[in-house]
């Protein structure tokens, strides 16, 4: 038996052929169904489940006069909350420290844990703020921020 005639042999038997066989099975039937609809979902699924995604929760309301943001912030205190307006941008931002000490007598042991959390958001407005006008209330965990609209001035078509 030649050395060949071994190879083929030895990956019949071991079944690499039919991985390979497998393998391109496996691309044809992703090129021959819609995959759009499959991977543009998982990448739904993906960001939407990852834990990097985690922001502050808000709700947007606009009237005639106003912007109103309401963030949802349970357990937040009024001075772990900064608000920075930039141009048309408001920017949330939540910093969470925290130090759990616990001291054993017996034993002689202290145990210290620190946390930091720090969460930012960012809304940008379509239409023009006026940034002097801007009233936030912190209340039960709700932030609400009311921004005004600077209203244009119309012009007439003739």
């Amino acid at each position: 038996m030649s050395q060949k005639e071994d190879e083929n042999k030895w990956l019949t038997k071991s079944g690499k052929q039919d991985l390979f066989t497998d393998w391109i099975s496996a691309m044809d039937r992703l090129f021959s169904e819609k995959p759009l609809n499959g991977i543009l979902q998982s990448m739904d699924e993906f960001f939407s489940n990852a834990s990097f995604s985690k922001s502050i929760p808000i709700e947007l309301d606009e009237n005639q006069y106003h912007y109103i943001v309401r963030a949802k912030l349970p357990g937040i205190k009024r001075q772990q909350i900064d608000l920075e307006l930039h141009n048309q941008s408001l920017l949330i931002t939540v910093q969470n420290e925290e130090t759990i000490a616990t001291e054993n007598n017996q034993n002689h042991s202290q145990y210290k844990n620190y946390t930091y959390n720090k969460i930012s958001r960012s809304i940008t407005f379509a239409k023009p703020i006026d940034s002097s006008k801007i009233k936030a209330n912190h209340q039960d965990g709700l932030l609400e921020i009311v921004v005004p609209k600077i209203k244009g001035k119309p012009i007439n078509i003739e």
